[in-house]
């Protein structure tokens, strides 16, 4: 399950491809080979038939089946083995550039890198080469960062890298927020000029967007506002953060809710669950889907094979 938003989309097997308002499903599709949603754009495949998309009442074949394809806001882009990467303004494909070895979408921003080449930016007519192929690259709303073997992390402001630590070990990023943590060190925020140790090196940690959730194995589930650790529960099983909204299982005692004070129990363990925004949906295998609205649980369908969420 993928979470983006708001609208819901669900598949089941034989049956077809279902988009919820809030109150009922209805069928707009049989089964895509694959989907991908972001604000209030669906699109999708068929094998053999080719790319779709979905505006809310009626399908438009925008194009052949692509090798790949990553959509970011109101942005779509999609590559075709042979041809070359392509972005799509609403109405037509513009070849963009070859083929990259990776990609990577946030906003209105796009990232690529090709093998010997580099890592280039584009600014919507443009490809602009801004560094070598770095080893892993981050990107969060209109932040960039990326790191080089031996070298370090790097911040990217538009126009030039600063250098900002070594290698870290594990990054997590959210809006304007950068988390990391080194072996044997510990865990540092950025706030775009400095470092801070916050605390040692967590077994887990989440973030959405100003809101921070870390574990330490044998204490705790913590919860970091900006200058104080809280220990808000002993460690979960599984967690997922979404905005301000924080959801929380454990085994044999259920899924819980944190309203940044208090857990509330609103259920038994799903065997998925997936959030963005205020929205939450829960499966249970034999039961269904559910849609979770700050108070009460509503059976919305029978379990799904798949789905999606977007604006």
């Amino acid at each position: 399950m993928i979470a983006s938003g708001s609208n819901l989309y669900a598949t089941w097997t034989g049956q077809g491809l279902y988009s919820w308002n809030g109150s009922t499903w209805t069928r707009i599709s049989s089964v895509p080979a694959s989907m991908v949603a972001s604000g209030s754009n669906l699109y999708a495949t068929w094998t053999g038939d080719g790319l779709y998309k979905w505006n809310g009442t009626t399908w438009t074949r925008i194009a052949s089946v692509p090798a790949s394809m990553i959509a970011s806001g109101s942005s779509l882009y999609a590559t075709w083995t042979g041809q070359g990467l392509y972005s799509w303004n609403g109405s037509a494909w513009t070849r963009i550039a070859s083929v990259p070895a990776s990609v990577v979408a946030s906003g209105s921003s796009l990232y690529a890198t090709w093998t010997g080449q580099g890592l280039y930016s584009w600014n919507g007519s443009a490809w602009t080469r801004i560094a070598s192929v770095p080893a892993s690259v981050v990107a969060s709303g209109s932040n960039l960062y990326a790191t080089w073997t031996g070298q370090g992390l790097y911040s990217w402001n538009g126009t030039t890298w600063t250098r900002i630590s070594s290698v870290p070990t594990n990054v997590v990023a959210s809006g304007s927020n950068l988390y990391a943590s080194w072996t044997g060190q510990g865990l540092y925020s950025w706030n775009g000029s400095a470092w801070t140790r916050i605390s040692s090196v967590p077994a887990s940690m989440v973030a959405s967007g100003s809101s921070l959730y870390a574990t330490w194995t044998g204490q705790g589930l913590y919860s970091w506002n900006g200058s104080t650790w809280t220990r808000v529960a002993s460690v979960p099983t599984s967690m997922v953060a979404s905005g301000s909204s924080l959801y929380a299982t454990w085994t044999g005692q259920g899924l819980y809710s944190w309203n940044g004070s208090a857990w509330t129990r609103i259920s038994s363990v799903p065997t998925n669950m997936v959030a963005s925004g205020s929205s939450l949906y829960a499966t249970w295998t034999g039961d269904g889907l559910y849609s979770w609205n700050g108070t009460t649980w509503t059976r919305i369908a029978s379990v799904p094979a798949s789905m999606v969420l977007g604006d």
